[in-house]
Formats: C-alpha cells, sequence, structure tokens
C-alpha cells in the first residue's frame, strides 16, 4: 500500500533527474511490490499534471526578502548501475540454491533406492543422505529469501553453505577417501565457496549502495 513518504521520495527524486525506471529498480529491492510502485507513479503524475494546470502567483504584498525559506532535506540518490547489479546478483543466488537443493534431493533419492535394490555399498553411509534430503527445504526456504529484502539473508546463505560443505567434507574424509584429499575435494571446495563469495560481495554492494540511507 502506498504512503506519503513513498510519493514524496518519487517527487524528490524526479526533481533531480531520476530516471523512472531507476527510481523503481532502488524501491524494488527495498521491498515495494511492482503494483504499488505503479499506483505511486500513477498518483505523482496526476499531481503534477494538476499543478501545472493551476497556475500560482506569489503575493504582491510579501516582500521577497521576507518571504519564508523552505529547508528540504535532499534525498540521497543510490547508484543505479550497483542497484542493478544487486538485484541481479539475488537472482542469480536464488537460482543457486533452488538448483542445488533439487540436485541434493534427487541425487540422494536415487542414491539410496539403487542402494536398496542393487548397489548395497552406496548405503555404507546413508545417514549422509538422509541429511542432504533434509537439507532440502532449507535450501528452497533460502532461494525464496533472497528474492525478498531481508537483512539476514546474506547470513542465512553462508550458513547453509558452511554446514553443506562441512558434511560432505566429513562424509568424504572418513568414508570415502580414508582420511585422503583428492581433487574432488577441492572441486567441492570450489563449488560452494565461490557461490560463498559471491553472496559476500553481493552483501558488500547491498549494504554499501543499496540499504544505506
Amino acid at each position: 500500500m502506498i504512503n506519503n513518504q513513498l510519493l514524496e521520495y518519487i517527487r524528490q527524486q524526479k526533481q533531480q533527474g531520476v530516471s523512472d525506471k531507476d527510481i523503481k529498480a532502488v524501491l524494488t529491492v527495498q521491498g515495494w511490490q511492482p503494483q504499488d510502485l505503479d499506483e505511486a507513479f500513477y498518483v505523482v503524475s496526476n499531481q503534477a499534471a494538476t499543478t501545472a494546470s493551476v497556475p500560482v502567483s506569489p503575493p504582491s504584498d510579501v516582500p521577497p526578502a521576507s518571504a519564508p525559506s523552505i529547508s528540504t532535506t535532499q534525498v540521497k540518490t543510490k547508484a543505479p548501475i550497483f542497484v542493478i547489479i544487486v538485484v541481479i546478483l539475488n537472482r542469480v543466488i536464488a537460482l543457486y540454491f533452488f538448483l542445488l537443493a533439487n540436485f541434493l534431493f534427487w541425487a540422494s533419492i536415487l542414491a539410496i533406492f539403487v542402494g536398496a535394490f542393487g548397489k548395497q555399498e552406496l548405503l555404507k553411509n546413508p545417514l549422509t543422505f538422509i541429511i542432504n534430503v533434509l537439507l532440502a527445504p532449507f535450501l528452497i526456504g533460502a532461494a525464496i529469501v533472497f528474492f525478498r529484502k531481508s537483512v539476514n539473508k546474506y547470513k542465512y546463505g553462508l550458513a547453509i553453505l558452511v554446514f553443506i560443505l562441512l558434511e560432505t567434507q566429513v562424509y568424504r574424509f572418513f568414508f570415502v577417501t580414508n582420511n585422503r584429499l583428492e581433487w574432488t575435494d577441492f572441486s567441492n571446495l570450489l563449488f560452494y565457496g565461490i557461490p560463498a563469495g559471491v553472496i559476500y560481495l553481493t552483501k558488500y554492494l547491498d549494504q554499501k549502495y543499496v540499504s544505506r540511507n
């Protein structure tokens, strides 16, 4: 639902020459819904047209020197390019968590099925498959939260990636590689470490250019 603060922000940004697209990008990151933004821009445009159609003359009996000064607080315009980058990175992170959730869930289900009816050695330690299945809803939750404005989404994403990496490496170290490190272990580190770095970068850009007032 729109409010006066939203309308005033849009007016000030338009007066500063910021395009409607950039204003909407900033407000979308801050959690405003597209239908609310469309309504707010419609109201601001109508008010501007009404004001322009009614000429207003200053009173002739008040000298310019004695006219009261109006103090306005300038709203800092956030760098539009970084706002767009943050939006894109949040969407990419959300997609990564969604795909990771499906991969871990279905790969674990398949491993349990094959182990039960064929290669029983796959079920030497079924706990890791059970953990992966239970982690899937939390990964889906991470995908959803990165579509929203939340100060804790970055911490949540980093925490769940660290947990999955540790769980995977502990299982491999003790039950697969017999206390040895292999190239697969380094690839796992990159597979989870690179997204963690992207999340940290997005958090930095969000706090510096988007969330800061």
